[in-house]
């Protein structure tokens, strides 16, 4: 969510994801997916900032949250533990098993249609 200011002072949240355009008429003018406006006091600049800061923030979590599971999960396996810098993904995929990687089945063979 972001925290604007509508024109008479008063604070709310929006979430950014229900936003579809913004105007900078005098005032910034905000239409939501399903048509309703909002008239705030913020910038389109300070706006566009708020939402990219925003974004920015949910990547950063979703990254944390699965360096966090994947560096637990590997922690409770015996062997080598992760090597600073290197990413979770690549730590993950060096401690799996020689077997898991080759349970994958084989694919499937493709034939071309046959015309009547």
């Amino acid at each position: 969510m972001i925290l604007l200011t509508r024109l008479n002072g008063q604070r709310f949240a929006l979430n950014p994801d229900l936003l579809e355009r913004a105007e900078a008429t005098p005032d910034t003018v905000l239409t939501l997916v399903d048509g309703s406006k909002f008239v705030v006091s913020d910038s389109l600049e300070a706006l566009v900032a708020a939402v990219e800061d925003f974004r920015a923030g949910v990547i950063a979590r979703a990254q944390q949250l699965v360096g966090q599971q994947a560096g637990d999960h590997l922690l409770d396996r015996p062997g080598p533990h992760p090597v600073p810098g290197r990413s979770a993904a690549a730590e993950t995929r060096l401690a799996e098993p020689r077997a898991a990687q080759a349970a994958v089945a084989e694919p499937v063979p493709l034939h071309t249609r046959r015309r009547p």
